[in-house]
């Protein structure tokens, strides 16, 4: 069975860069941000409840106190993606979702 996905669905390009650098108690995360055309702009509102809640989340241990991050303005809803290095090669992750309109 093939399935195709709607024109809603496809792959379109994606602005994306650097955006702070976060310390918290256990470590340093790398945040970068990434959005979808015509999402709202980031404001620092929404930049400074992704950081808290980067502080607020804690890692799992051990960790190399390194990890990196990535707010995305999506069409639907902001994502907070949150990776921390662990031994072994191995990323962690987490996940959080808001609403556009936050």
């Amino acid at each position: 069975m093939t399935e195709t996905l709607a024109e809603a669905e496809l792959y379109r390009p994606r602005e994306a860069g650097y955006l702070t650098t976060v310390e918290t108690d256990d470590g340093t995360i790398k945040l970068s941000g990434i959005a979808a055309e015509g999402a709202p702009e980031l404001g620092e509102d929404v930049l400074e409840a992704a950081i808290s809640m980067l502080r607020q989340a804690g890692a799992p241990k051990p960790n190399f106190g390194a990890g990196f991050a990535v707010l995305h303005r999506g069409e639907e809803a902001w994502w907070l993606l949150m990776h921390w290095w662990l031994p072994g090669g191995i990323a962690s992750h987490g996940l959080w979702r808001a609403d556009l309109g936050m």
